[in-house]
């Protein structure tokens, strides 16, 4: 246990150490030859690597506090930061953001087994790490999405980031140094000509051409587009096949390659007592940075399509090419579909911070001057929950020992409410405080089905075959157009929003045929706490507002 504590502390303070060179080295850009911060630089990013790596291949002791690991690993946070303050500082930073990610859902120090009775413990799985860690880079994401006039379209998130500790006498091999290459880079143009980007991809093909592939087992069929897929079919480096190809013949896809720690999670075992099965729980590295880089692609689609069209235009005139003529080609740039509601957001704005819990004693409420009610609705005890859908804040007031309620003043309450008229506690008053972020943001007279937040109209069909389709072809949740399916059943499914909350679950197949009938649900998914803890309080008490129904 004392040499692992010791290596702990080791890497500790090299990071320490780190944090006081990118510093100084910051300070001499100025005044330095590039040739000579260029090569500083990338040996603090190699160094950076290298650590990373071998804290992510230690074994560890079964018997080294929790608390120790998980300290070592927020050690690397202050030099990764700091990495900002060099030139292309955000992308760096950005990048070795990741590269740790992918070395802590890799790690092997750290007991990720709990027993049922910790399971929802605030500390469990990382002492909420990964919400320090997703706000991180969620932080210089938005820094480069600003300064790219919102234009920036985060290509290199995309990638594997493998973190893999190499021996000695493998330092000089081939593929050593071209990951060390990779991991050097200074800019995402140097990144893309060491060929440092490189994602998963989907290779389509029809159904006759694969039957003999010896790799068949892993060809999957492709059912068609999903409302929103022109967002995957823009970013798609190869035609995906439209509803009308499906006719003439059956596609299949495959995927190859991975987008890395940015689509990753953390896996944590939860042991149950009783007889009771136990299961693995997963929970995402980085959930509000993959949204917020999903979101601003599809936010900037409409401004890159529009300077594009300007600059082909330049050119065509440029050129010499007759108005008419010019009118033609120009025709065939098509503007993507602006999204509903991320159009009428800044994003920016919209993706705040995590609030803290549990910060520095309130002097109001320790010097017992507040009431009970105002005790009770204290900001340093407040939860605060991030609504997917709505990406807003959602805040809850209570304690351990009472029932939790939903707050209506939202990301703008400060807490200490003398009166009761903070709780949201009726599913109707649920509803109305959606519709009105919602109009807020989007305008007065904007509708929840306007921005994809309603229940689905007429949705039961008439036989399973149909409802299995419609199933397999909106709700699979991985695939080419994955992210749209995971846009539905983020918004509630054939649900709606409001109805999914208080449900707790997403409808997402429903037929009715002359002598029987049946329903497809799945867990809602509108929800990211600090931990499983809060995750689980929150779902609850929005559940508890709602009254048995035909629907249940």
């Amino acid at each position: 246990m004392d040499k692992h504590k010791n290596f702990l502390q080791k890497i500790a303070d090299e990071n320490s150490s780190l944090i006081a060179e990118i510093n100084q080295l910051s300070a001499l850009t100025q005044t330095r030859p590039q040739e000579e911060v260029n090569a500083a630089t990338r040996q603090c990013l190699l160094r950076l690597f290298e650590a990373i790596a071998l804290i992510t291949q230690h074994l560890g002791h079964p018997r080294t506090p929790r608390a120790k690991v998980l300290s070592a690993w927020e050690s690397f946070l202050p030099p990764i930061k700091a990495l900002a303050l060099l030139p292309f500082g955000d992308f760096l930073t950005a990048r070795m953001l990741l590269y740790l990610g992918s070395g802590l859902s890799a790690q092997r120090a750290l007991d990720m087994k709990f027993p049922r009775a910790r399971a929802y413990s605030l500390d469990v799985p990382l002492n909420q790490f990964n919400i320090e860690l997703d706000d991180a880079l969620l932080e210089f994401l938005q820094r480069m999405w600003t300064k790219s006039d919102s234009c920036e379209e985060f290509e290199w998130i995309f990638s594997g980031y493998d973190v893999s500790h190499s021996r000695k006498e493998e330092r000089f091999s081939e593929e050593v140094q071209r990951c060390h290459k990779i991991v050097q880079a200074l800019t995402p143009v140097e990144l893309v000509a060491l060929g440092g980007i490189q994602g998963r991809r989907f290779i389509f093909a029809k159904k006759n051409d694969v039957e003999y592939d010896p790799d068949e087992g892993i060809w999957q069929p492709f059912m068609g587009s999903i409302p929103g897929d022109h967002y995957e079919r823009m970013w798609s480096s190869v035609h995906i096949p439209d509803d009308d190809e499906l006719e003439s013949a059956e596609w299949v896809y495959k995927m190859v390659g991975t987008d890395g720690p940015i689509r990753d999670a953390i896996h944590y075992f939860i042991e149950e007592s009783g007889g009771e099965e136990s299961r693995w729980n997963g929970l995402d590295l980085f959930p509000r940075s993959l949204q917020f880089v999903l979101d601003a692609r599809r936010v900037g689609q409409p401004i890159l399509a529009l300077k594009r069209r300007v600059l082909a235009d330049k050119t065509l005139l440029k050129a010499g090419i007759p108005t008419e003529l010019r009118t033609q080609i120009l025709s065939h740039l098509n503007v993507p579909v602006r999204h509903p509601y991320l159009s009428s957001l800044n994003i920016v704005e919209a993706y705040a911070r995590f609030p803290k819990r549990d910060g520095p004693s309130c002097p109001r409420c320790s010097g017992g001057s507040a009431s009970k009610k105002e005790t009770l609705t204290c900001p340093t005890k407040s939860m605060y929950i991030w609504n997917r859908p709505l990406r807003t804040f959602f805040v809850f007031h209570g304690s351990k020992a009472t029932t939790t309620w939903l707050c209506k003043y939202g990301t703008e309450c400060e807490g200490h409410h003398d009166d009761n008229e903070w709780k949201i506690s009726r599913e109707r008053d649920l509803n109305a405080y959606i519709e009105d972020v919602v109009k807020d943001r989007c305008g007065s007279t904007t509708a929840l089905s306007e921005v994809g937040f309603a229940p689905a109209t007429d949705y039961t069909l008439n036989s399973d075959e149909e409802d299995r389709k419609r199933r397999a072809r909106l709700y699979n949740g991985y695939g080419p157009l994955e992210d749209s399916s995971n846009e539905l059943k983020m918004n509630g499914g054939l649900f709606g929003l409001a109805s999914s909350m208080v449900h707790g679950k997403i409808l997402i197949g429903s037929w009715q045929g002359a002598d029987s009938g049946g329903h497809s649900t799945t867990d809602a998914e509108w929800a990211v706490a600090r931990c499983p803890a809060d995750q689980e309080r929150a779902k609850r008490a929005i559940k508890r507002m709602h009254s048995r129904c035909d629907r249940c």
